[in-house]
């Protein structure tokens, strides 16, 4: 039916045929229906072609970004991102280059945002290497972030990157995909 049975207990399964249909259960204090399993509300999917440069020992923008506008302020978001993460070195100073990445929405806002720490996106070492040298590697980056208590509305989220020494080189993002899927509470 479209409204809750009554009576009800704890454990009742209702099928709730409102909307687009929803399986629920009643919670084990009997005082509410929740959902069985979470619901596909949206997906948005981007991608690009192309590199963006990174160097900066501070957060700056990789070129990776997915708009998505919320729908139910109650949901859950989840970001996936995908690239190819080339750290170099010049070897200057140093012989190793880290690049690291987080995830941002509305420019630099990292609230409701798990994990919330940045991660390692690549790490370089060539201690054979003469300090001369220049050296490139490349590897693949993925990630899952989860974004809550986020209101219903448009959102652009972006991948940022940062490096260890920007004086010593720096890192590419190159290509990547993102997919931004909102998930019922």
């Amino acid at each position: 039916g479209t409204s809750e049975p009554s009576p009800n207990t704890a454990g009742q399964l209702w099928f709730d045929t409102s909307g687009d249909g929803i399986l629920k259960i009643r919670n084990k204090g009997d005082s509410a229906f929740e959902l069985l399993g979470g619901k596909v509300l949206g997906i948005s999917v981007s991608s690009r072609a192309g590199y963006t440069d990174v160097r900066s020992a501070t957060m700056i923008d990789s070129g990776l970004s997915c708009a998505h506008t919320k729908t139910d302020a109650n949901s859950d978001l989840y970001v996936h991102a995908h690239t190819m993460v080339k750290p170099w070195s010049s070897f200057a100073a140093t012989n190793y280059q880290n690049s690291w990445a987080q995830l941002v929405y509305a420019t630099s806002t990292t609230t409701g945002i798990t994990p919330v720490t940045e991660l390692d996106a690549g790490y370089m070492k060539e201690s054979g290497m003469e300090t001369s040298a220049t050296a490139q590697l490349g590897f693949g980056f993925s990630a899952v972030w989860r974004v809550t208590g986020l209101a219903a509305a448009a959102y652009t989220f972006k991948v940022q990157g940062r490096c260890a020494d920007a004086s010593d080189g720096g890192v590419e993002f190159v290509d990547g995909t993102m997919q931004v899927m909102e998930v019922a509470a």
